[in-house]
């Protein structure tokens, strides 16, 4: 009797590949303890990098209201000016966005803001508070998210399909508002595997 052979050729399945270069041994610790505690210190000098952030926000935002203001500022002082010699002209100009009305009530919400802003950040009690505001809240600036990938010899994803499911990798994900995610893992090596 011959044998018959059947072979399913399957098309190519777009697969996740994960990478892990560029990356870096960081707080190395000779027990675990010391080593959540230097975890705990990364995490609070992040705050204070996000506290510090914020302030400089503020006055960034002070120092452009003022811009705003000199600009506005002498806008008017001009459409004054021009009033005088030349009203038939600028009656036009005064039912549009930079009537005399208008700018002044630009002007004045612009005072407003640079007055709030004044109050936020004059003396070192403010300032401390934005920084305690910060600190009280970390999960709205930092977020902490413990994962797991199961991953084949080829660093793919695995998938249903796969014969060997490949290895589970946990790791945990640091996330920032304003920057890239880092991920890291927990790693147990013995002195003798280091590189020294």
């Amino acid at each position: 009797a011959d044998t018959v052979v059947i072979v399913i050729l399957e098309t190519d399945v777009a697969r996740t590949a994960v990478n892990f270069s560029e990356h870096r041994f960081v707080d190395p610790s000779d027990d675990e303890p010391s080593l959540r505690r230097k975890i705990k210190e990364r995490v609070f000098m992040t705050l204070v990098q996000c506290a510090l952030k914020k302030l400089s926000q503020s006055k960034n935002r002070k120092q452009e209201l003022e811009k705003q203001r000199i600009i506005l500022r002498a806008k008017l002082r001009n459409l004054n000016h021009q009033a005088l010699g030349l009203e038939p002209l600028t009656q036009s100009m005064a039912q549009g966005e930079n009537s005399p009305e208008q700018l002044k009530e630009k002007l004045d919400e612009i005072e407003n803001k640079l007055k709030e802003s004044v109050t936020n950040i004059a003396t070192l009690d403010q300032f401390l508070e934005i920084i305690g505001s910060v600190m009280a809240d970390p999960e709205a600036y930092i977020r902490v998210e413990n994962s797991s990938i199961q991953l084949t010899r080829m660093n793919l994803i695995s998938s249903l399909k796969d014969e060997d499911p490949g290895e589970e990798i946990i790791y945990t994900t640091f996330k920032r508002n304003d920057e890239k995610d880092a991920i890291g893992r927990l790693l147990k090596v013995p002195y003798t595997e280091l590189l020294l």
